[in-house]
């Protein structure tokens, strides 16, 4: 869990503050923005639907993946490109969506004040989000957003995280719902969907 393990010559206060969100939220990559269930949609009906349309799906093995800073923040993400999680990233936006409720006016408010382009606010009121499809950019979140003081941590947060990546590759082999019960309250697995088709080799181990 990010956080966790110190970082040398960071501040272990500043660096719990620093990935108190990614320890909120778990250790993931989204694949499809939080969103509230449209009317009419249950939790259920959701995860039966995931089910049907994964369960048979294929494990992949993702790229090598590099820790880097992304804006003001610092995560990991594929090292080349990675077309097959892009493509599940695409079907999880677009063929959920019905599930999704339209954004109110606040969170529209809020997602426009990040100044988005014309393509961006196109894809904000179509998906809920600004980020998908060609803009979506696999990433697993290490911090949260840093101010200029966190920012200069960052060299040495991405210096720690590369040395405790794994050698072996990280594998694409199930979709996970979350649910967020309160504000700002950790995220809750509902339910993990496995990939049950055939790898891309025999063994993963």
């Amino acid at each position: 869990m990010p956080g966790q393990c110190p970082v040398p010559g960071v501040d272990p206060a500043a660096l719990r503050s620093m990935t108190a969100d990614p320890r909120r939220y778990g250790f993931h990559a989204t694949l499809k923005a939080p969103f509230r269930l449209a009317p009419g949609r249950t939790l259920a009906s959701l995860v039966t639907a995931l089910k049907d349309r994964f369960r048979t799906e294929h494990p992949f093995a993702l790229p090598h993946l590099d820790a880097r800073l992304l804006g003001s923040f610092v995560a990991l993400v594929p090292s080349q490109a990675a077309p097959r999680i892009d493509q599940l990233a695409a079907t999880c936006v677009c063929e959920f969506d019905a599930w999704r409720a339209p954004l109110n006016e606040a969170e529209l408010a809020r997602r426009l004040a990040g100044g988005l382009d014309e393509r961006g606010r196109m894809l904000l009121s179509q998906w809920g989000y600004p980020s998908v499809l060609d803009r979506f950019r696999l990433h697993f979140s290490l911090t949260g957003t840093l101010d200029a003081s966190g920012i200069e941590w960052a060299p040495r947060l991405i210096e720690a995280a590369r040395e405790r990546m794994p050698v072996s590759a990280m594998w694409a082999d199930a979709v996970c719902v979350f649910e967020e019960r309160a504000p700002g309250a950790d995220l809750h697995m509902l339910e993990r969907i496995a990939f049950e088709g055939l790898s891309d080799v025999d063994d993963r181990r």
